[in-house]
């Protein structure tokens, strides 16, 4: 539930930044967000959480769960911390974040003076080993073309996985 106070919280904060999509759907009571500088306040214990049944996340930590995978090399078995693949965003500051319940989306927010980003992470249901990350970029403003650089979150370790 802390999840949930922490965006709820922040909800109510409205500004021209703030997607149109965004409050109308957080009226209807199927979306909450957090828009900087109100985002930065959140607690990373705070960050939502999302699954599909068969895998699930933190969102912004570097690994997931995965049913059946497990690890007891290292003494008693538990679950294994398997490097997230879906950890790739615009190399810019994010201004907003959602959570879209409805959908069970968590979306992020990019925004450039004549552009913007939306960033859309889901664990599908159907298909429950697919994880989507989207980016939807709008340029409409804009009157040259828009360039943006990617960044990958690094994995931040876990004894249960050897990368090379």
């Amino acid at each position: 539930a802390q999840v949930i106070e922490g965006l709820a919280a922040y909800s109510e904060y409205e500004s021209e930044r703030v997607p149109k999509d965004w409050l109308r759907r957080n009226r209807d009571g199927q979306l909450l967000y957090a828009m900087e500088p109100q985002l930065g306040k959140l607690h990373a214990t705070q960050m939502p959480n999302f699954g599909n049944g068969y895998m699930a996340a933190q969102f912004g930590a570097g690994w997931l769960y995965v049913g059946g995978i497990y690890n007891g090399v290292h003494g008693s078995s538990h679950r294994a911390k398997v490097p997230t693949p879906f950890n790739l965003r615009p190399n810019h500051t994010r201004a907003g974040l959602a959570v879209d319940m409805e959908r069970g989306t968590v979306e992020q927010l990019f925004l450039w003076p004549d552009a913007s980003a939306i960033q859309r992470t889901y664990l599908h249901q159907a298909l429950p080993h697919l994880a989507v990350t989207e980016l939807e970029f709008d340029n409409s403003r804009g009157q040259r073309p828009l360039t943006v650089d990617l960044m990958q979150i690094g994995f931040e370790g876990s004894s249960d996985f050897l990368l090379k």
